[in-house]
């Protein structure tokens, strides 16, 4: 006969047992996920947020700046970003439509965040009309300018296009 202290270990292996093999069965009962593929979801009487819920006072921005000058060498378009609003420009593409020849051109971007004015140079200096484009994080504090500004190394004209794009956030 077994008294009650031999049984429990035994007793305790048994549950253990039991407990893992269950454990298994749940895990091994799920549906398998390979990598890259796609992950069902299902949502049942529930509308689906089309909003950033990370940030929702987000709001899309995007500007074409075309600074040209017949007469003179260099030229700013500029942009006023409104009060209350700070633009973060998060990509850009840009072209020079005019270059002197046997010179160059060039265009900045003017910004100023945190009461510090940056100029990016969004077009190195070149002799050509190829188009630049970059992905980037730029900001514009409420009520400066965004600006884009070209020039060339000599003649009397110069001119270049640039796309902003990025998001507006609220500041309070």
């Amino acid at each position: 006969m077994h008294t009650l202290r031999s049984l429990t270990p035994r007793l305790l292996a048994g549950i253990g047992t039991a407990a893992l093999l269950a454990g298994i069965g749940l895990v091994a009962s799920r549906p398998a996920h390979t990598a890259g593929g796609p992950v069902p979801v299902t949502v049942a009487n529930s509308p689906l947020a089309t909003a950033d819920l990370d940030d929702p006072d987000q709001q899309p921005f995007q500007i074409t700046l075309s600074p040209s000058n017949s007469t003179f060498n260099s030229a700013i378009d500029l942009y006023t970003v409104p009060a209350g609003k700070r633009v973060v420009i998060d990509y850009y593409s840009t072209q020079l439509t005019q270059y002197p020849a046997g010179g160059y051109g060039y265009m900045y971007l003017i910004t100023t965040a945190g009461g510090n004015e940056a100029f990016y140079r969004a077009i190195s200096p070149i002799a050509s009309t190829a188009t630049f484009n970059q992905v980037t994080h730029i900001y514009a504090d409420p009520g400066t300018t965004i600006q884009a500004s070209v020039g060339q190394s000599s003649g009397t004209s110069c001119g270049g296009n640039i796309i902003l794009s990025g998001h507006m956030v609220n500041v309070r």
